[in-house]
């Protein structure tokens, strides 16, 4: 009984420490360089932030997707235009970087998300 409860009480201990990503809604710009309006969130990037890395995750394959990182100020902290993006991609952000807030914007196909963490 006793390892039973000493068993219980580690697993706690490692899912309460367990900490997720945080996940970063986009929304889209009014409209998109296309002039069309807002769609729905079908088969649209996600993303989410965990101890200054940023993983984007799409649902099929984009090409030439840029992607826009600003500080609070709207300085740009990073920029790049990624060739070709396969289910996953890894930013990572300088550890000098230490304003509260963030915005990412993705341009891709025609599309304009930006999304806030």
């Amino acid at each position: 009984m006793k390892r039973l409860f000493t068993l219980f009480c580690f697993i706690l201990c490692v899912v309460i420490n367990t900490k997720a990503s945080d996940p970063i809604d986009f929304v889209h710009h009014p409209k998109n360089e296309q002039g069309q309006g807002n769609r729905g969130s079908t088969l649209l990037p996600t993303a989410d932030y965990d101890d200054n890395v940023i993983n984007l995750y799409v649902p099929y394959d984009i090409e030439d997707m840029q992607v826009v990182i600003k500080d609070v100020q709207g300085e740009v902290i990073y920029s790049s235009m990624i060739p070709y993006v396969v289910v996953q991609h890894s930013i990572v952000l300088s550890n000098g970087e230490s304003a509260e807030k963030y915005s990412i914007e993705l341009f891709f196909n025609g599309w304009h998300l930006i999304g806030w963490f």
